[in-house]
């Protein structure tokens, strides 16, 4: 603004001497030709004040507007990053997620395979005392068979050498009623062993047929025609399965009690912990 006026006056000055030199004009004169030639000076200088007004309103609203853009650019780029940080704590949490429950699936598909493995040794183990305590049994029994029939054998051959020693003293009659004595004591002696014999084998079937009875009954049980509830969940119980295998098959049952799929599979998988 100062400019300017300073523009203003040199002009009204140099006005002044150009009419007062090159006109010979005294100053009343350039004061008249001056009237019309200020107010051109004053209307130019306010419209130059205008639009230097003008100019520093447009640069200030300008400045304004660029630093309004500037701060929200400014803002934008923080909600960016921040949106991206989210989006990599989301991806990392999710692939956390993702390898916790790889390595669970792992250790439960381990739990399933040691506890098959276990109880398949157990059933196993369970069927080798079976059969070694029937053989005992039978051993037993063939044994005191073979004692009576010895025992037998003995009377046999003992009334045999008394009827000999009698022969010898007596008549021929009574030689022969001897040895009548001695063949049925012989006859006895056979048919005691006969009748042993046949009681170590029968207890030996009889022992061969629970087993099989008792192995019968219990894959009868685990069918989905002859599955019972509350007989299964006692064998469970009553097996040698550990604790672990024993509630993993507890809740597998359960849940699939009402499905005859689930049971299905539920039922091979207890087979397989048990041997069968």
């Amino acid at each position: 603004m100062r400019a300017i006026a300073i523009l203003v006056i040199v002009a009204v000055l140099g006005f002044f001497g150009y009419q007062y030199t090159a006109k010979g004009r005294g100053p009343a004169e350039a004061v008249g030709v001056l009237t019309g030639a200020t107010a051109a000076a004053e209307q130019a200088a306010a419209e130059a004040a205008a639009a230097q007004a003008a100019a520093e309103a447009a640069a200030a609203e300008a400045e304004a507007q660029a630093a309004a853009e500037a701060e929200a650019a400014a803002q934008a780029a923080a909600e960016a990053e921040a949106a991206a940080q989210a989006a990599a704590e989301a991806e990392a949490a999710a692939q956390a997620e993702a390898e916790a429950a790889a390595v669970a699936e792992a250790e439960a598909q381990a739990a399933i395979e040691a506890a098959a493995a276990e109880a398949e040794a157990a059933a196993a183990a369970e069927l080798d005392a079976a059969r070694a305590a029937a053989e005992e049994e039978a051993a037993a029994i063939a044994a005191a068979a073979e004692a009576e029939a010895q025992a037998a054998e003995a009377a046999a051959q003992e009334a045999a050498a008394e009827a000999a020693a009698a022969a010898e003293a007596a008549e021929a009659e009574v030689a022969e009623e001897a040895a009548a004595v001695a063949e049925e004591a012989t006859e006895a002696a056979e048919e005691v062993a006969e009748e042993a014999a046949a009681v170590a084998e029968e207890a030996a079937a009889e022992a061969d047929t629970a087993a099989d009875s008792a192995m019968g009954a219990v894959a009868e049980l685990l069918t989905t025609d002859g599955f019972d509830s509350d007989k299964v969940m006692e064998l469970v119980e009553g097996s040698d399965l550990s604790v672990l295998q024993k509630t993993t098959i507890t809740s597998a049952l359960n849940a699939a009690k009402d499905n005859p799929e689930l049971l299905e599979a539920a039922l091979e998988q207890l087979k397989g912990m048990l041997g069968m």
